[in-house]
C-alpha cells in the first residue's frame, strides 16, 4: 500500500532530490565529524576574524544536513521495505494464479465422461470465464503493489465479425465500472482505431517480447500515435500495457491481456512487460487445454447419443 501522496512520491523519487540529499549527507557528515572531533577548530584564533561570523550558519547547516540525512535514510528504508513487500505479494498472487488454473483444469478432467451433455459443455465454458475473471483480479492486485497505484486488468478474446477481426472483453478485474456502460463492445483490430492491439501483436525488432506499452497515453494521442475505440478512455487510464495471448510459432493470437492505470509513467520496460507476458502464456495454455477438454467432451457426448439411438442391425459406429 502506498502511503505517500503522488506529488510527494514524485518529488522524493526525483533524481535531483536524491543528488541533493546525497551531497548534503556527505557534507553534513564531514562537518559533523569536524565539529565533534576538533571543537578547537572553531576557536577564533584558528578560524580567523573573517570566518567567525559564519560559525552559527555552519552549525545550522550541520543541523539541516543531519535532518536531511534522517529523511533520506527513512525514505530509503521505507522504499526498500515497500519494494520487498510488493515483490512478496506479487509472487504470492502468481502462485495463486497457478492454483486457479490447476483447480479448474482438474475439475474439468475429473468430470469428463461419455454421458456429458451440451448443457455440461456450456457449464464448463462458464467455468473457464470464472477462472479468467479470478486471474484478472489477482493480476490487478499484483500490479497495484508493484506500481503503488490502482490498476485494472482485462482479457480480450479475438473473433471475426463480418470479415472484420475484432476482440471483446471477456473478463475484467473489476465489474460495475464506467467501462461497462457500452456493454459488450467489439474493438476492431486496426491501427487507426485501436493502436494497442495492433502494436502488441507486432514482432519485436530485436526479437524481444511483443507488446504495447505507454506511460503517457495522452501525450501519445496528442501526437497522433494512439487511437482507442473506448470513447472515455482518457478518464479511465493514462498508462497501459498490452501483450498478446498466443503461441509464438503460429503467431496467431486468441486474445490480449491488458493492464492499465490512471497514473502516468508508472508502467515501464523493466520487468512489467515480461511478467505480464508470462501470465499471458499461462492463460494461453489454460484456454487451449480447457477448450481441448470441452471438445473431447462434446465428441464423447455425440458418440454416446449416437450409440443410444443406433439400431441393433446397423453395426458398430465408425
Amino acid at each position: 500500500m502506498d502511503v505517500f501522496p503522488g506529488k510527494i512520491r514524485s518529488a522524493a523519487t526525483n533524481p535531483w532530490f536524491a543528488l541533493v540529499c546525497g551531497v548534503a549527507t556527505i557534507a553534513g557528515l564531514i562537518l559533523t565529524l569536524a565539529l565533534a572531533v576538533w571543537p578547537e577548530a572553531l576557536r577564533a584564533e584558528r578560524l580567523g576574524p573573517q570566518i567567525v561570523p559564519f560559525v552559527p550558519y555552519l552549525q545550522a547547516l550541520a543541523g539541516v544536513a543531519a535532518v536531511l540525512v534522517c529523511i533520506f535514510l527513512t525514505f530509503v528504508v521505507y522504499h526498500w521495505a515497500q519494494a520487498q513487500n510488493a515483490i512478496k505479494i506479487t509472487f504470492e498472487k502468481r502462485h495463486e494464479i497457478s492454483h486457479v488454473y490447476r483447480n479448474q483444469y482438474a475439475a474439468q478432467v475429473l468430470r469428463l465422461s461419455v454421458a456429458t451433455t451440451t448443457r455440461g459443455i456450456e457449464h464448463h465454458a462458464g467455468m473457464e470465464v470464472d477462472a479468467i475473471s479470478t486471474v484478472t483480479q489477482k493480476i490487478a492486485l499484483m500490479y497495484r503493489e508493484l506500481l503503488g497505484a490502482p490498476c485494472m486488468a482485462e482479457v480480450f478474446l479475438c473473433d471475426w465479425v463480418k470479415n472484420v477481426e475484432v476482440c471483446r472483453v471477456v473478463a475484467r478485474s473489476e465489474n460495475g465500472t464506467a467501462r461497462d456502460r457500452n456493454g459488450d463492445q467489439d474493438f476492431t483490430i486496426r491501427q487507426d482505431l485501436n493502436t494497442a492491439f495492433v502494436d502488441a501483436r507486432k514482432t519485436h525488432p530485436s526479437g524481444g517480447t511483443s507488446h504495447f506499452l505507454s506511460g503517457d497515453l495522452q501525450k501519445l494521442a496528442d501526437a497522433g500515435n494512439y487511437h482507442d475505440e473506448r470513447k472515455n478512455w482518457r478518464h479511465l487510464y493514462q498508462s497501459r500495457l498490452v501483450v498478446p495471448i498466443r503461441y509464438q510459432r503460429g503467431n496467431q493470437e486468441i486474445g490480449f491481456l491488458s493492464v492499465d492505470t490512471r497514473s502516468r509513467n508508472r508502467l515501464n520496460h523493466t520487468f512489467h512487460v515480461e511478467l505480464l507476458a508470462s501470465l499471458a502464456d499461462d492463460m494461453y495454455m489454460f484456454l487451449h487445454v480447457t477448450r481441448a477438454t470441452m471438445l473431447a467432451e462434446l465428441h464423447a457426448s455425440e458418440l454416446y447419443q449416437r450409440s443410444n439411438t443406433a439400431q441393433p442391425n446397423e453395426g458398430p459406429l465408425p
